[in-house]
């Protein structure tokens, strides 16, 4: 996927459902997650920064919904 290429709402819930899962009290004793946002961006073959904008996104109304 082209790296300026935009993401689909989809594709920004997904990000923010994994780092959720990632953060996790017991994903972090599981997989000894400390950089939660480096492991989705790993995980997800997509930059730190996209990762970084779809999170903060979410934490400003606190939803995934990314329709414009």
């Amino acid at each position: 996927m082209d790296a300026r290429e935009e993401r689909t709402p989809g594709q920004k819930r997904f990000v923010v459902r994994c780092y959720q899962f990632m953060d996790s009290k017991e994903a972090r004793a599981a997989f000894g997650i400390h950089r939660t946002r480096e492991r989705v961006a790993k995980c997800l073959d997509i930059t730190h920064g996209t990762v970084s904008t779809a999170m903060a996104t979410y934490n400003a109304d606190n939803t995934t919904d990314f329709e414009v």
